[in-house]
């Protein structure tokens, strides 16, 4: 059984016993993988980096630029474009967005899709075009690295260590 596994919210500060609970599930499952959702502009590029580097088996995703509230719902493609820019020259997230609150808007889906970028969504858009979306499901596995709603790391760890299947990055359900 394939699993997908994925966390919202990485920011640098305080990161180090999210990342030791990360390193645990990797010791318990061979070929462990996970996609984080990294608050852009609450993580340095070295941070990353650094962490990408000690743990390959750790993929990053952007999850807006400082997770406000509504913060994406209001930007327009121009705004869009310059955050996508912003980050990409980091040249460690993959071209996957999701964002906060879900709370997106048709501008952010066009350039999206525009610039090959998968759309991590909880519903299936009604005409995606030739946009990637990536759907929120029951047979993934999807939470937040803090306790929010009940699928934090900590909160549901019984639940995240006893997955067992093969691991798979959401980037590779889109060759």
């Amino acid at each position: 059984m394939d699993i997908i596994l994925d966390f919202d919210d990485w920011v640098e500060e305080g990161h180090g016993v999210y990342l030791d609970m990360l390193k645990m599930l990797r010791q318990r499952r061979e070929g462990f993988k996970v996609t984080l959702f990294a608050i852009a502009g609450k993580c340095s590029r070295s941070h990353l980096n650094d962490v990408q580097d000690e743990c390959p088996w750790i993929q990053f995703a952007m999850h807006g630029d400082h997770h406000l509230w509504l913060e994406c719902a209001s930007w327009d493609a121009d705004r869009m474009n310059r955050y996508l820019d912003q980050y990409e020259n980091w040249n460690i997230f993959k071209h996957m967005f999701r964002a906060p609150y879900w709370a997106d808007n048709e501008a952010i889906i066009e350039v999206l899709a525009e610039r090959g970028y998968i759309a991590c969504v909880r519903h299936a858009l009604p005409d995606p075009g030739n946009l990637k979306q990536y759907i929120v499901k029951e047979k993934n596995h999807h939470g937040h690295i803090q306790n929010i709603g009940s699928n934090g790391l900590v909160e549901a760890w019984p639940n995240w260590k006893a997955l067992d299947g093969n691991f798979r990055f959401i980037s590779e359900l889109f060759p």
